[in-house]
C-alpha cells in the first residue's frame, strides 16, 4: 500500500495504529469511570476495572495479545503504544501538571498491573489466581495508588547511580 493511499484510509495517525491494533474492549469505555475518579482513590478504581475487564469474555482474546506482545519486537512495539497512548495517557493526564513524573508514574502503574495480568491470567500462579477481586484490590492497590501520587524519590542503584523521575 502506498503512502498516499495510507493516508486517504487512515487520515490520522491514530486511526491506522487502531486499525493495526484491535483490541476486544474500548480501553476509552472502561477508563471512564477511572479518569473521572479523584486521583487520591484512582489506584483501586483501576485494579477493579483491570480485574473486571479481564474476568469477561474478552479474557482470551486479551491473553493472545498479551502473548504475542512479550514475544515478538513489532507486537512489544504496538502493546507499549496501546498501554502509552489509550490507557496510561488518559488515565495519567490530570497527575502530569501536578506532578510533572507522570510518565516514571505511569510506566510503575503499568508494571504493577502487567505483573498481576501475567500472573493471575497467563501463568495462573496460586493463591493469586483464584483470589477474589477485592482480595486482589485491597493487596494491589495501595502500591498502585502511590505510584500515582506517592512520593517518589530518586532510587539508589550503585555508586553514584540513581533513577529519578
Amino acid at each position: 500500500m502506498n503512502e498516499p493511499v495510507v493516508h486517504e484510509l487512515f487520515p490520522r495517525k491514530e486511526d491506522l495504529f487502531n486499525a493495526c491494533v484491535e483490541l476486544p474492549v474500548v480501553p476509552e469505555d472502561e477508563l471512564a469511570q477511572v479518569i473521572r475518579t479523584a486521583p487520591a482513590e484512582r489506584g483501586e478504581a483501576i485494579v477493579r476495572t483491570l480485574l473486571k475487564v479481564w474476568d469477561s469474555p474478552a479474557q482470551s482474546a486479551m491473553l493472545a495479545l498479551v502473548g504475542k506482545a512479550v514475544g515478538s519486537g513489532v507486537d512489544s512495539l504496538l502493546m507499549r503504544e496501546v498501554l502509552r497512548r489509550r490507557i496510561l495517557g488518559p488515565v495519567m493526564a490530570d497527575l502530569e501538571a501536578d506532578t510533572g513524573t507522570a510518565r516514571l508514574r505511569g510506566a510503575l502503574v503499568a508494571s504493577q498491573l502487567m505483573g498481576l495480568v501475567i500472573v493471575r491470567y497467563l501463568v495462573r500462579l496460586e493463591p493469586l489466581a483464584t483470589a477474589s477481586h477485592d482480595e486482589i484490590t485491597a493487596l494491589i492497590a495501595p502500591t498502585i495508588q502511590h505510584y500515582f501520587t506517592g512520593d517518589l524519590r530518586p532510587i539508589p542503584v550503585g555508586p553514584g547511580q540513581i533513577i529519578s523521575s
